[in-house]
């Protein structure tokens, strides 16, 4: 953000407490990209405010649209997937 001129070049030198070197095993990261609702709120940028803890678990998620009117947050929720 700061090289495309939305935060200053300060904020580069923001960063977390470091707490050395940590091992990371891979890991999936799955969500529903929200930039196309943000870009027709004409909202350029969103700042998280929480991260939830971490859990693990199986999941089946499935989607069935029965309307035809539905919104583009909606629209952006069509999944279908099984993660293991």
């Amino acid at each position: 953000a700061a090289v495309a001129g939305i935060l200053p070049v300060t904020a580069l030198k923001i960063s977390d407490k470091s707490f050395g070197f940590i091992i990371l095993a891979p890991f999936l990261q799955l969500h529903i990209e929200q930039g196309p609702v943000l870009e027709w709120v004409g909202f350029p940028l969103a700042v998280v405010k929480g991260i939830a803890g971490q859990t693990r678990m199986k999941v089946n998620i499935s989607f069935q649209n029965r309307d035809r009117n539905f919104s583009r947050h909606t629209q952006s929720m069509i999944l279908f997937t099984t993660l293991d």
